[in-house]
């Protein structure tokens, strides 16, 4: 299966860098001002919000994504897209990075404050970088018939030697399938992190050192205080 796909996204679409938090941490930021909408399932195209605790997106990150689940259905109808995750607020960011900080810390002592810094951004993206708090960013995965197709690993499982999109031993069928989620997403602007296949954003600094951008267009966003309040009470352990 092939999908159109820009001449960037053609050029990078093997790239398998993981990028690191010295090179995000540069991305200059110019907010486009887009707010935040509320996103909900569409069943016509099999998009799919599972338990969203904050089902929220910026405005053109989810029109995007609905326009790659509706593309995803012209290879295939039996496809759809599910997501597990979109907009985190940055308190919780903070307060989950704090947590791992300390538990890697623990692990690595002696560590310079940048050498610490990266190890903790391949688990948990350092706040002032992280693309879920923009509104930018969504953790998802393909699905066929209504079921979740193999991806290798399940999600969020940090300890599975598989979770890196280029992962050495994958099955064919399981980097078949990692490759078109990434073609369709890529094809409708979104940035991959190599480091977690599931996770691809559109607007933030990620997406702006992928591509080349001269600055990101998404800043961190907050939402509703009582929603804030709501997902720093769970704080569930994802990037």
């Amino acid at each position: 299966m092939t999908t159109q796909l820009s001449s960037a996204a053609q050029k990078l679409l093997a790239d398998r860098r993981i990028l690191k938090y010295k090179e995000l941490v540069s991305v200059p930021i110019a907010d486009n001002g887009e707010p935040l909408v509320t996103t909900s399932p569409i069943s016509e195209l099999s998009l799919e919000l599972e338990d969203l605790e904050y089902p929220l997106a910026r405005q053109s990150a989810w029109q995007r994504l609905v326009d790659a689940a509706r593309m995803l259905k012209t290879k295939d109808k039996r496809y759809g897209i599910r997501v597990w995750y979109a907009y985190r607020s940055l308190a919780a960011q903070q307060t989950f990075f704090k947590e791992q900080r300390a538990v890697v810390e623990k692990q690595n002592p002696g560590l310079s404050e940048g050498d610490l810094l990266e190890k903790v951004h391949m688990f948990v993206a350092v706040p002032d970088v992280a693309g879920h708090p923009t509104g930018g960013a969504f953790d998802l995965t393909l699905t066929f018939e209504g079921k979740k197709v193999d991806m290798g690993c399940d999600y969020p499982d940090f300890s599975s030697p598989y979770i890196s999109t280029f992962a050495e031993g994958l099955t064919d069928t399981q980097k078949k399938n990692r490759v078109l989620l990434r073609e369709i997403l890529m094809a409708n602007g979104f940035a991959p992190f190599n480091g977690e296949w599931w996770h691809f954003s559109y607007g933030d600094r990620e997406w702006a050192a992928f591509y080349g951008e001269n600055a990101a267009i998404y800043s961190q966003i907050e939402a509703d205080e009582r929603l804030k309040k709501k997902q720093q009470e769970s704080l569930p352990k994802l990037r």
